[in-house]
């Protein structure tokens, strides 16, 4: 009689691939990740993190027509359009071109592209999660450091740590991660606490400087949209310079107002062009379109009153009816 030890399927001897999660060594199936090169059924099967053609390698962003699970899979400038099997209920993802870029409105539903989110009104940067792609285009949220082309999470200044790696910035020292201040001399950004080295110094990053995150920026400031803005952002009627400086609101004509698709009380919440309709800030109306009142109508037209005689014309088709 056969009896079943737990974790004995770690030991099946092999001959090409095992099972996901374990790899092949000296003939025998071994828990652990794979190293580049070994064979592989997914990125979670390997020690650096993508599965490339079946083979364990340096992960990368997908090309146009490449298979993908989201957006963050993509190269720049693509995204991550997902279909319904309807015959196996199973989806799919494959990445293409046709993405909103930064700036762009996406208010209706558009898909933006890598890298970038949509903040209810326009595509905005956006920073990456833990073991997902990263680059110049796509920085790590904070606590996480670029490492191998995956974000992977690190600690701050004084906190233990084994290996430079583990630290977020700086180096791991005595055990230690240690970085430079503002001011110190460096070698390159990851060297400082905060914000970049410039010209050998430790310094931070002003007003409309790019920013992966708060880290980054200069006190009073803090990272929006991928800029170092001032701290808070404002409401309606609120005096803007652009949309980064509204609420999930967009900036128009110098103030911030609602934008296409976004949820009004009055046509004077909107941005400029648009009309409140149905609650919702949408295109005002032109000559001749159907209004309810002059609000809904662009600028130059106003609603006007169906003439009396009309009425009554109306009135007695609907009695001869």
């Amino acid at each position: 009689m056969h009896v079943h030890r737990p974790g004995s399927e770690v030991l099946q001897r092999c001959r090409t691939a095992c099972c996901s999660g374990l790899f092949c060594q000296g003939g025998t199936c071994t828990g652990g990740c794979r190293a580049n090169g070994h064979a592989c059924q997914s990125d979670s099967d390997c020690c650096s993190g993508g599965c490339e053609n079946l083979r364990c390698a340096e992960p990368r962003c997908n090309l146009a027509g490449e298979s993908c699970a989201n957006s963050n899979d993509c190269c720049a400038s693509l995204y991550c359009a997902v279909q319904l099997d309807w015959t196996s209920s199973v989806q799919s993802g494959t990445c293409q071109t046709g993405c909103k870029a930064v700036g762009e409105d996406c208010a209706s539903g558009e898909s933006c592209c890598s890298g970038t989110t949509c903040n209810g009104a326009r595509c905005v940067p956006a920073c990456v999660g833990t073991t997902q792609l990263c680059d110049d285009d796509r920085p790590c949220c904070s606590g996480r450091r670029c490492a191998g082309g995956l974000c992977r999470t690190c600690a701050g200044p004084k906190f233990t740590c084994s290996a430079d790696a583990g630290c977020c910035r700086g180096a791991c020292t005595g055990g230690v991660c240690a970085c430079s201040p503002e001011g110190a001399s460096c070698q390159a950004t990851g060297d400082c606490c905060n914000g970049l080295c410039a010209n050998g110094t430790c310094g931070c990053r002003s007003h409309d400087q790019p920013c992966a995150s708060n880290e980054d920026c200069c006190p009073s400031l803090q990272c929006l949209g991928g800029l170092c803005r001032d701290n808070g952002c404002g409401d309606l009627a609120s005096p803007c310079m652009d949309d980064l400086d509204c609420c999930q609101l967009g900036c128009s004509n110098g103030y911030c107002a609602a934008v296409s698709g976004m949820e009004c009380f009055l046509t004077m919440d909107c941005a400029s062009g648009l009309a409140c309709l149905d609650r919702r800030c949408g295109a005002c109306r032109q000559r001749t379109q159907a209004c309810d009142e002059t609000d809904d109508c662009c600028t130059g037209f106003a609603y006007q009153r169906p003439e009396l005689a009309d009425l009554r014309l109306a009135v007695g088709l609907y009695v001869r009816l």
